[in-house]
């Protein structure tokens, strides 16, 4: 059987700290590797699919690489929420996602009743 040629996918692995947990073994206090496409791999390049900033409150909906913890990828896209002003925001780098998502700004609270 021929197998095609390994694809590489370059990622940028954001450092967090867990400060809640909705679902799942992680606990408070955490510290994890969250993968968001895009980035550099020896000479492989993409676009960032979604940028991080230091100080900032942000929701995840992860699961756990399971080959290497405590790494985690995004189940869904966008993955990546910021919480800012009390409302909700999508954070992604795609125009799809960020124009889609951009006028949906929910307040927190509503956010997390969508998953109880």
């Amino acid at each position: 059987m021929n197998y095609p040629s390994r694809v590489v996918v370059p990622g940028t692995a954001y450092h967090v700290t867990v400060t809640k947990v909705l679902k799942g073994d992680l606990e408070p206090g955490s510290q994890i590797k969250i993968a968001a496409g895009g980035g550099t791999y020896k000479t492989e390049k993409a676009s960032l699919r979604a940028t991080l900033l230091a100080g900032e409150k942000y929701i995840f909906t992860i699961a756990p690489n399971g080959a290497d913890a405590p790494h985690y990828y995004g189940i869904i896209e966008p993955f990546i929420y910021q919480i800012k002003d009390n409302r909700v925001v999508a954070v992604s780098n795609i125009e799809k996602y960020k124009s889609t998502f951009q006028a949906t700004k929910i307040s927190e609270a509503e956010f997390w009743s969508k998953f109880e």
